[in-house]
């Protein structure tokens, strides 16, 4: 959605099921803690996500959080939406297990980020991610 032309904030954007989902989460259950005592930094990364189309997810934290948006969705497939809130130790699966090593090194700040061709995907014939 474009909004540069309609004076509005991304508050005003009307959220999808991810955002709402985030927004209602019980996240004092997960090593993140309340949203309000959430960082600013961490706050500005969930906006960021969720108002985008493009299929995103971040770990945050030593515990690696996962929190993603609505196109990020399909990717976890049967996984959705039981992974919103678990650490890599609780919601690893698949290729993703063996990227906890890379995820770990942008923790470390030995690496600067980990970008989709680090990421092993199998494409079903019906676009499908497996």
């Amino acid at each position: 959605m474009d909004i540069r032309d309609q004076d509005r904030t991304i508050d005003q954007i009307p959220p999808g099921d991810m955002a709402v989902r985030i927004r209602a989460f019980d996240w004092t259950a997960t090593p993140l803690g309340p949203r309000d005592a959430w960082s600013p930094s961490l706050k500005l990364a969930v906006e960021m996500i969720t108002a985008t189309n493009f299929p995103m997810a971040l770990r945050w934290g030593p515990e690696l959080v996962l929190i993603y948006n609505d196109a990020y969705a399909p990717v976890l497939r049967e996984h959705h939406p039981d992974g919103l809130g678990k650490t890599f130790g609780q919601f690893a699966w698949g290729a993703h297990v063996d990227l906890e090593g890379a995820e770990r090194a942008v923790l470390n700040g030995q690496a600067r980020g980990l970008f989709s061709e680090d990421l092993p995907m199998l494409v079903r014939r019906a676009g499908d991610a497996v």
